[in-house]
């Protein structure tokens, strides 16, 4: 997964799991070298694909999730950042506010279910 890009940021993230128990999540900022939150999006999607990763979903703003057999129990989400969406880790915050190109970064989670 870091080879689609150039990580600028990482943070790993504890939570509830549904069901009980504690879901960990590793949030990474990409930069795939895009001009575009949709030509990021289209770049990530094709050199995840090439991983053998598989879209299993699709939600808003072109965000993906995704499958590999490689990774038994792990999936990904990609998504375009949102200035306005969600809050974000500090770590995460200080790549974005250091990029030159917000627009054309992504946020990628890997988790465990």
């Amino acid at each position: 997964m870091r080879s689609i890009g150039k990580v600028l940021g990482e943070a790993t993230i504890k939570g509830h799991a549904w069901g009980g128990g504690t879901e960990v999540t590793n949030r990474f900022v990409i930069d795939v070298g895009s001009a575009n939150a949709s030509e990021a999006l289209n770049k990530a999607s094709d050199l995840l694909l090439k991983l053998d990763w598989v879209v299993v979903g699709e939600g808003p703003l072109g965000s993906m999730v995704l499958e590999s057999d490689a990774w038994e129990d792990t999936h990904l989400t990609v998504d375009p950042f949102n200035p306005s969406g969600r809050m974000y880790p500090e770590e995460i915050k200080k790549a974005i506010e250091a990029s030159t190109k917000p627009e054309a970064l992504l946020l990628v989670d890997a988790y465990q279910s």
